[in-house]
């Protein structure tokens, strides 16, 4: 009963805060993506219907590397679903103790720059009009010195995760805001990963909404998923989610629209 009840209160604490943007001349959008994505899992599919029933799009950040045919076919049924480029192979490449990251100061930029055109070319090539020029760092981490040359390659917007207001030549910003996961790094390899309590989620999307801001009329909060690694409460509860935010009569939208205005 009393989590009842704090839901009730967390849900009209986020109604209160979106009519109070609102009223400032804000139109509240939401933008979902989802990580990881190679092969044509159960847990893609399960993400599919899930997106298909809720009526949302979804933008799927993808490793070029490991992509299977299964999963190039797959996602290409599906029209709502948005391809966005994740890294090139989803390695990591720091030394010990550091943030995992792929591209960082560990290799050279020409290297670097070589591997996200390959798979840049890859995306495209698989999936035409699905795929949309935006580059998802794995773990959320990247140089400046390579963020500053991928326009060069095609890349057209940078995603990222939370607060990061720094502006790239030529590159538009496409930041998720809410990770419905908490993550504690064991190793290179190794992660512990839990499902947030539903109402630490509604407070972290009130916070976001609260502090950002933006430079036209349009406010975009994204959430993050990784769906490779959800089992059926966490669909539950991002599903509760998604259905509170639907019912202020606020839409999802796909990361086209951001990227093109």
């Amino acid at each position: 009963m009393i989590n009842y009840i704090n839901r009730l209160i967390n849900i009209r604490k986020l109604k209160t805060v979106i009519n109070a943007k609102v009223r400032s001349g804000y139109e509240v959008e939401f933008w979902w993506r989802d990580d990881d994505v190679f092969d044509s899992t159960e847990e893609l599919k399960e993400l599919i219907s899930f997106s298909c029933l809720n009526k949302i799009p979804v933008n799927l950040a993808v490793i070029p590397k490991k992509l299977s045919n299964e999963a190039i076919k797959l996602i290409k049924q599906n029209s709502h679903i948005s391809v966005v480029q994740h890294g090139y192979s989803h390695i990591n490449y720091a030394n010990v103790g550091e943030p995992l990251n792929e591209f960082g100061l560990h290799r050279s930029l020409e290297i670097q720059l070589k591997e996200i055109r390959i798979g840049f070319e890859k995306l495209i090539t698989a999936f035409g009009n699905q795929f949309v020029p935006v580059f998802v760092p794995p773990w959320g981490h990247i140089a400046d010195s390579v963020i500053e040359q991928i326009s060069t390659i095609g890349i057209k917007g940078i995603s990222l995760i939370g607060d990061h207001d720094k502006m790239y030549p030529n590159l538009i910003n496409n930041n998720v805001h809410v990770d419905i996961h908490s993550w504690k790094t064991e190793s290179d390899t190794s992660y512990e990963v839990k499902i947030r309590p539903y109402n630490q989620i509604i407070d972290d999307v009130n916070n976001k909404i609260k502090k950002e801001k933006s430079d036209n009329d349009c406010l975009i909060i994204g959430i993050l998923t990784h769906s490779q690694i959800m089992g059926n409460n966490d669909w539950h509860i991002f599903g509760k989610l998604v259905k509170a935010i639907k019912k202020m009569g606020i839409e999802f939208i796909g990361i086209e629209k951001i990227l093109h205005g």
